[in-house]
């Protein structure tokens, strides 16, 4: 008999001897259902699967293992259409697909089990953690085998979902949030609403996590939040949810705190987006004193360090590093100053309006043989996107020297329209051409590249204008680019503390 048909003979005791001890449990103060599940991932396959166990209010022991007893449930429901299924299936190839996929939800399972079983919320997270990585493998082979018309798929997403669920609410910060947001609920800073907390890796602040101090967040008032990373290293993958409107993030300093993870496209099924370090997709986003890393490494291809849907997000003393796509930025109007930038390929890339003055440009060796610094994609004739790098430096890393036979590049045109402007900024390095094509987008005659007052050796431009596309602007022309005008009203600069130059 398989581990996968005896663990469905077992399950049916395992919840028996857990539900009596849910039950009895009461030594925190019951929560309403939807409070509790809107600290999830997946809020929605949370209140609606939980409620079939605690259809009312629910207590946080409760609550923390109904989220592990549903990831079994679920994952026991997926083996059982595995062992439906599989002598039913044609080839010997997909068989072993699915049986594959079995031995991983068995993995996962028992891995359940022992987070159910660990006396503490510190002692959950390896095993849960062990069964996420499961389940995706599983995810993978039932893509591959193309079993969609049995549904596995559609489990194994569930699946996924229940167990990241699972870990986000059985660790140690979910207590002390709630007595974090009581005691700060209201609190005034500087004549207007705003909390603050402290993150700490040593256990000396309020919350040891982003994540933790980001769930107290969405329950604020209105007024901004405002959150101090201490000194250290933060390996999360954090997202800021577009309902998370003015969250202020203020580091000890670059290189000392510092947010990291690896991720990068073509890995256990990330693509770009999904390879970003820190993802902000709210409003009036403001960072300070960061260090944003994402440590694939030139060989990692596509492997994001931030990512921005935000508009009036704001970066001030920040460092973003990275190889190929440091910085991905989506439509919004976005602020940099006085930050260092590291890349290889693509560098700086998407469909925004972004500024960067005064900022520390550091171009690395990539596997390729170009380095390309920015990849606009404004895609419309009339759409008001691009990149504007004024008053800054763009240097070569000493990985990158000699050059030997490595061209660097401004920029090239990930959209038809793209637009990027140069201005005031030291260049070293950059080949006589300037800028170049992209594979997928050829036209080069629709593009706006423009260079202003550039110093150092890599600003000649008697070997630009030969290439389409490519103007050298006058001190007009070059106004449309300031800050105000460009990002279409600064107004909101001011608000964020953090200087900028108007003007040329």
């Amino acid at each position: 008999m398989t581990t996968g048909l005896s663990i469905l003979y077992s399950f049916p005791v395992l919840v028996s001897l857990l539900l009596p001890n849910l039950t009895i449990c009461n030594a925190s103060e019951p929560w309403n259902l939807t409070i509790w599940c809107s600290r999830t991932p997946h809020p929605r396959i949370c209140e609606s699967r939980v409620q079939h166990i605690f259809p009312h209010d629910i207590s946080l022991e409760h609550f923390e293992q109904a989220t592990m007893i549903l990831a079994i449930q679920e994952a026991v429901n997926a083996t059982k259409i595995i062992w439906q299924n599989v002598y039913n299936l044609k080839t010997e190839r997909e068989k072993t697909r699915w049986k594959s996929c079995s031995n991983h939800i068995d993995a996962a399972i028992h891995d359940l089990a022992t987070a159910i079983s660990a006396g503490s919320d510190d002692g959950r997270q390896d095993p849960l953690n062990k069964a996420l990585t499961s389940v995706a493998e599983c995810y993978k082979e039932s893509v591959r085998g193309k079993i969609k018309e049995n549904h596995l798929e559609v489990i194994s997403s569930h699946l996924y979902k229940l167990v990241e669920n699972a870990i986000a609410v059985n660790n140690s910060t979910i207590t002390s949030s709630m007595e974090v947001e009581r005691n700060l609920s209201g609190k005034q800073e500087n004549g207007y609403a705003q909390i603050k907390v402290v993150v700490a890796k040593d256990g000396s602040g309020d919350f040891k996590t982003i994540k933790a101090a980001l769930d107290t967040a969405q329950r604020r008032a209105d007024g901004r939040f405002l959150i101090h990373l201490k000194k250290g290293t933060y390996n999360e993958y954090v997202v800021i949810p577009s309902h998370l409107n003015d969250i202020t993030m203020i580091g000890d300093g670059i290189g000392k705190t510092i947010i990291t993870g690896n991720k990068h496209s073509g890995h256990n099924g990330i693509d770009t987006y999904t390879s970003a370090t820190f993802a902000v997709e709210a409003s009036g986003f403001i960072a300070q004193g960061i260090t944003f890393r994402n440590t694939a490494g030139s060989h990692g291809g596509q492997a994001v360090a931030l990512r921005s849907h935000s508009d009036h997000s704001a970066f001030y003393k920040c460092s973003f590093e990275g190889y190929q796509d440091t910085l991905f930025l989506f439509p919004g109007r976005h602020f940099f100053r006085d930050c260092d930038i590291y890349g290889s390929m693509d560098m700086i890339c998407g469909d925004s309006t972004a500024v960067f003055q005064n900022c520390n440009i550091f171009l690395r060796k990539h596997t390729g043989d170009d380095v390309v610094i920015t990849a606009q994609k404004r895609s419309e004739r009339d759409g008001s996107s691009g990149f504007v790098i004024q008053n800054s430096r763009v240097v070569l890393t000493e990985e990158l020297r000699p050059l030997g036979g490595v061209r660097v590049f401004l920029g090239r045109p990930w959209g038809k329209f793209s637009r990027t402007v140069f201005m005031k900024t030291y260049l070293e390095g950059i080949s006589r051409q300037g800028w170049r094509d992209m594979k997928q987008n050829r036209d080069g005659n629709l593009v706006y590249y423009a260079e202003f007052e550039n110093t150092g050796p890599g600003a000649d431009t008697s070997g630009r204008i030969k290439w389409r596309g490519v103007r050298v602007i006058d001190e007009k022309e070059a106004s449309e680019f300031t800050v105000g005008r460009f990002l279409h009203g600064s107004s909101w600069l001011p608000a964020t503390g953090i200087p900028y130059d108007s003007d040329l």
